[in-house]
């Protein structure tokens, strides 16, 4: 193991203690008392969201008693939040029916191609293999599904087969669809839920066994404990806790957390019991948007996230501008249309921000830079918006922008030199309308981002949170966002890998994984 890796473990393992001393705090006078009506539960979900909410319908069919902590309002967790809520999955009945010729071991090698030995296989294949099933549960339930020409799609270069499919209305119908029988289960006395709840400690037997759980709930002076069999976190990611998600991740949170619940308590619960993380390493940034202001965490300029997102299609943009670091430093081909390359580049640049410059030309042009605006909307933010620049000149502009001015004159220079001499670009674009040398210039700050968490719990093929040699915690498992983005391939863009294996290991955890 090298020096980094030990450097990187260490701060975590720092941090866990920490942070579990804050979160979890002293909690000796907890009353460790039994469920409600003296029975203990088969099991405890921590997280009503796309894993938990699953899970605690099928474990209540199979007739487990089932407590679910959730500490919103609501159940479905960032399902509400997910406008697309893709599901990727092989061997579905939409694809039979489309005559789509798939298997869960194509898929499995899709998704292993495309994110090389950063996927955990054990877990891809866990998906993979049951996700059909899961997508036409879902159907069962009641969830509708919209195609494009009646069929699956396929997501670029990642999968080769079609096997994506929308819920018609995004997550949230995916919530309203299971309410009905989550209810049924409640009702008839199989599930319990705490609203407004926080699970604060995992109680164990004293040989590392967890065999509870300390709630604090609303109206509650304390903690209450409670007894179960067996307790599954799925409380979500870590991006409603800045300071937390910083020191796992090893760099700042960019953009304010779609869900403030996810606050990292399931990373601190698996870790409190030895558990360890992964994946931090893994983690690649979502492509530019423009933020409100230079904080960190901020919001999105135009109040949602996808709104300021540089338009990727380079025949909209017109091959005028070129991007920059923060050393004012071109660092990749401008042109290029592989969302991933453009990624990764990014995630190498200091504080994964860059800056575009173009010039008058380039709007007389009729060049468009942003994804979901008119240049119209485009040019107004100029003298307005915080992290947009306009200047007479090239060195006025670097310096409003914040960058070096002999830098950026200077790669401005060797680009228009470039492109007057026609010769080859030195990152391989191909696209050059014109030098920037008509002024005003204009630059535009962008920062690479992500909604998800990549650090995260380990956990072996039967979703048992594991210690750092590899024994598994007994008692204590792990599904959803909590797995961290690494471990099923959101790193590299394998479409439905967080939703459809929360989803899979949700209902496969009540429905056949954990002993009752």
């Amino acid at each position: 193991m090298t020096g980094k890796a030990d450097t990187a473990i260490d701060r975590r393992s720092v941090l866990a203690g920490v942070a579990s001393a804050g979160l979890l705090g002293s909690i000796s006078g907890i009353a460790h008392a039994r469920a409600p009506d003296s029975k203990a539960f088969d099991v405890v979900v921590v997280g009503g969201g796309s894993a938990g909410l699953p899970l605690a319908i099928t474990a209540a069919t199979r007739g487990a008693r089932v407590l679910v902590i959730e500490k919103s309002d609501r159940l479905g967790g960032t399902l509400h939040k997910s406008i697309y809520c893709s599901t990727a999955a092989a061997g579905t009945s939409f694809q039979k029916a489309a005559g789509i010729v798939d298997s869960p071991q194509a898929h499995y090698e899709d998704v292993l191609r495309a994110t090389g030995t950063v996927a955990d296989p054990a877990l891809v294949r866990l998906w993979t293999e049951n996700g059909a099933a899961m997508v036409d549960w879902l159907v069962a339930q009641g969830v509708k599904f919209r195609f494009r020409d009646s069929r699956p799609v396929a997501a670029g270069a990642t999968y080769r087969a079609p096997r994506i499919q929308f819920p018609v209305g995004g997550g949230a119908a995916v919530v309203q669809a299971l309410q009905p029988a989550f209810d049924r289960w409640v009702a008839a006395g199989r599930i319990v839920v705490r609203f407004g709840a926080r699970a604060v400690e995992l109680t164990h037997d004293g040989k590392g066994a967890v065999n509870g759980v300390a709630v604090q709930e609303k109206g509650q002076a304390g903690p209450v404990g409670y007894e179960a069999r067996n307790v599954v976190l799925t409380a979500g990611g870590s991006q409603g806790n800045p300071m937390l998600y910083e020191a796992l991740l090893g760099r700042p949170l960019a953009a304010k957390a779609w869900t403030p619940e996810d606050t990292g308590d399931g990373l601190l619960l698996g870790l409190s019991m030895g558990g360890h993380l992964r994946g931090a390493e893994h983690y690649v940034p979502m492509f530019g948007i423009v933020m409100s202001d230079d904080l960190q965490p901020s919001t999105a300029l135009d109040g949602t996230l996808t709104e300021t997102m540089l338009n990727p299609d380079v025949k909209a943009r017109g091959g005028w501008e070129i991007w920059v670091n923060a050393h004012g430093e071109r660092f990749f081909a401008e042109d290029s249309g592989v969302p991933q390359a453009r990624e990764r580049a990014l995630g190498k640049q200091p504080g994964h921000r860059f800056w575009t410059i173009h010039d008058q030309a380039a709007l007389d042009g009729g060049s468009v830079q942003m994804a979901m605006w008119d240049k119209a909307k485009y040019v107004s933010q100029f003298g307005k918006a915080a992290l947009f620049y306009k200047a007479d000149n090239i060195e006025r502009l670097a310096f409003d922008a914040g960058l070096d001015p002999a830098a950026v004159r200077r790669s401005v220079e060797a680009y228009n030199a470039a492109v007057k001499a026609g010769s080859p670009d030195p990152f391989g674009r191909a696209n050059r309308a014109a030098p920037i040398e008509k002024g005003p210039f204009y630059a535009v700050r962008y920062q690479g981002w992500h909604l998800l968490t990549f650090p995260g719990l380990t956990v072996d093929g039967s979703l048992r949170v594991v210690r750092r040699d590899g024994r598994p915690v007994p008692n204590l498992y792990a599904a959803g966002e909590v797995l961290g983005a690494a471990a099923l391939g959101a790193s590299a863009d394998a479409h439905g890998s967080m939703g459809t294996p929360a989803l899979t290991f949700g209902k496969l955890l009540g429905e056949r994984i954990l002993r009752f």
